[in-house]
């Protein structure tokens, strides 16, 4: 049988030092202090910026240092880089969160769906009061309204 590993050759545990080829060589590149954001144009601190957004922009810094972060526009601050989670109902006008909007119209970008809410949508499908069930299970109905029957 023949031998796979020679004897100075590791297997790649746990204890054994990393391969040549994942030690990669790094150019020191001085950390900026401020940072300009992209979006607002302020002059901010390391702080304000996500790790994400750090670790591309010190991977940029290394490909061409005559980059200034605190000039140069590159990153968006964490107070700008979050994901949209609310949006105005084109209808009732109110602001409300993501999952009160059909997922279709939230991924669409376009505006052919008129960006209504689910509750607008499901208003402008039928009368209330259509049904007798309605009358009975509305919340929105309150004691008052029962006196009036």
């Amino acid at each position: 049988m023949h031998a796979r590993f020679k004897p100075n050759q590791s297997r790649g545990g746990r204890n054994t030092p990393q391969s040549s080829r994942s030690q990669t060589v790094t150019r020191s590149v001085p950390e900026p202090q401020k940072i300009m954001c992209d979006i607002c144009e302020h002059s901010k601190s390391r702080a304000a910026f996500s790790r994400t957004k750090l670790d591309y922009l010190q991977k940029r810094l290394q490909r061409d240092p005559s980059l200034d972060p605190e000039v140069a526009r590159i990153i968006s601050c964490a107070r700008h880089n979050n994901p949209k989670v609310e949006a105005k109902c084109e209808n009732c006008g109110w602001t409300k969160g993501k999952n009160e909007f059909n997922k279709t119209q939230w991924t669409n970008t376009s505006k052919e769906d008129g960006g209504e809410c689910l509750e607008c949508q499901l208003r402008d499908q039928y009368e209330p009061g259509e049904h007798d069930s309605d009358i009975e299970n509305d919340p929105r109905r309150t004691d008052s309204d029962e006196s009036d029957e």
